[in-house]
């Protein structure tokens, strides 16, 4: 239903437009940079950043490296733009094994694949003091709000708990990644409502405090409906000792 809701044809062509948008923005963002600081290497994070960092750096053309954490099957990105990636990029860092699969799939040099797993910043070894949460059970879910990480399909099966602990209480960590998923904010608590549960479900946003409140989780949850390459969330809760799911 939350997919439904942020699709269609009007939603499809504002994406559209919102990304052609964000590619001239982020050109000319990128291109005055390169003009006044001596930028030697560029590092992004999507194939769609890299293409408009060489739009933007021309023949200035610093060397460029792309993070990989997509997985197979291999997303229309990176089949739209693999020839020019190939040619273009010096060097592809992956976070696990399954994105440097992807990289020989799709053909990429031996030689510009470099795998460097995701890490755990130290303040997750720390032993750090529990938030204050209130009576439990508490599961938590921490990352970005978009429907791929299956945020609906959490609050229904914390819904549907049936017999002891009947008081579970949901956490949401994060915020939207894009302001164009606000509607999906807005389906997950209306989800909540509908369910009865709106005061065992609850939005934190952007915190800081990542450590403590992960900390204070009995289960630290990952819904996603899509494939990961390797979650950061499932690694700092391993480092906090908590159950993870």
């Amino acid at each position: 239903r939350p997919i439904q809701a942020l699709s269609g044809r009007h939603g499809i062509a504002a994406d559209f437009l919102r990304g052609m948008w964000a590619t001239v923005h982020n050109s000319r963002a990128l291109t005055a940079l390169v003009a006044r600081e001596p930028i030697d290497i560029i590092h992004a994070h999507h194939p769609i950043g890299a293409f408009q960092a060489v739009r933007a750096t021309g023949r200035a053309r610093p060397r460029l490296v792309l993070h990989v954490h997509e997985t197979l099957p291999a997303p229309r990105q990176y089949l739209a733009l693999g020839g020019w990636l190939r040619e273009r990029c010096d060097a592809f860092i992956c976070v696990s094994d399954a994105g440097r699969h992807l990289l020989r799939r799709m053909g990429m040099p031996e030689e510009k694949i470099h795998l460097v797993y995701n890490a755990v910043e130290p303040a997750f070894f720390t032993s750090p003091k529990p938030a204050d949460l209130g009576r439990g059970p508490h599961i938590g879910i921490f990352g970005v709000l978009e429907p791929r990480k299956g945020h609906a399909e959490l609050i229904t099966a914390v819904a549907r708990l049936a017999g002891p602990p009947p008081d579970a209480q949901l956490w949401i960590v994060g915020e939207l990644s894009y302001a164009k998923n606000s509607a999906y904010l807005d389906y997950l608590k209306a989800l909540a409502a509908e369910w009865h549960v709106e005061d065992r479900v609850h939005f934190l946003g952007y915190r800081k405090d990542i450590p403590q409140l992960m900390t204070a989780m009995d289960v630290v949850a990952l819904a996603s409906r899509e494939m990961e390459s390797l979650p950061t969330v499932l690694l700092e809760a391993a480092a906090l000792g908590r159950v993870s799911v």
